[in-house]
């Protein structure tokens, strides 16, 4: 009996990992929302050596170099049990590094799949020079990135959960301060309290038109393919943390499997 229930304990309290792959196309913030996960569950004396970013309290991740391979995140998440694992695994994104995706599909319990938002960012084609050419670039990087997501839905098992996280890479930071700053610019008439709330209010539509658009525009599309997917917009207050709970509550059922 009691060799029965020693091996009943150990195997529960044997560590049950998460795996979860990050992917999408090149540029599209992949390993910046990696750096902020690491920064949300890495040791506070860690921690505090990662540079920061303005807007959810994150790291300052500029400049980064495209993902040649793979990054890799392995820990514990805070709320979870003991025996809860997670593993990120954040691929490169190059056209000529998506035949390493399907190497890990089989093994992946969370597809997270990044995009960047600005491609739905009618309002920003058109006040941009050569508008029409910049709706064309940017339509054609639309259906270039869904194009990669579809090649491998088929491979990818029917319960394995896809979050699809939209970054804006800092897009909408510059265009408030570049907007604050112009008021500055225009004199006290101008930049009048009034003004400012009002400018960073037509930022904010801005910004949830562009994520309406995407989420509109995958889940009619995910729907052909008879799927569905969570939607993470990446750059508003909290989003790194939700999308840690999802990672957490989603870890934790499998270990009650």
């Amino acid at each position: 009996m009691y060799h029965l229930l020693s091996g009943l304990y150990s195997e529960w309290a044997r560590p049950t990992t998460s795996n979860v792959l990050l992917v999408g196309p090149s540029g599209s913030g992949k390993t910046a929302l990696l750096a902020r996960l690491r920064h949300r569950v890495a040791p506070p004396d860690a921690a505090k050596q990662l540079p920061r970013i303005g807007g959810d309290g994150g790291p300052k991740v500029k400049g980064i170099p495209p993902t040649v391979g793979q990054n890799v995140l392995d820990f514990r998440p805070p709320a979870a049990p003991s025996g809860v694992q997670v593993r990120v695994w954040d691929l490169g994104g190059a056209a000529s590094l998506r035949p390493i995706w399907l190497r890990y599909l089989s093994e992946a319990h969370v597809l997270i799949w990044a995009l960047d938002v600005r491609l739905w960012d009618g309002a920003g084609s058109r006040k941009e020079g050569n508008g029409k050419e910049k709706a064309r670039e940017g339509e054609d990087s639309r259906e270039e990135g869904w194009s990669a997501l579809a090649a491998i839905l088929p491979q990818l098992a029917l319960d394995v959960p896809l979050v699809v996280c939209a970054s804006d890479l800092g897009h909408f930071s510059v265009l408030r301060r570049e907007a604050l700053e112009a008021l500055e610019d225009a004199g006290e008439e101008s930049n009048t309290e009034e003004a400012r709330v009002a400018a960073i209010h037509a930022l904010e539509e801005r910004a949830s038109e562009a994520m309406r658009e995407l989420r509109e525009d995958y889940t009619k599309r995910l729907e052909g393919l008879g799927r569905e997917a969570r939607f993470v917009q990446g750059w508003s207050e909290g989003s790194t943390d939700e999308l840690l709970q999802m990672l957490t509550e989603h870890a934790v059922r499998r270990k009650q499997q």
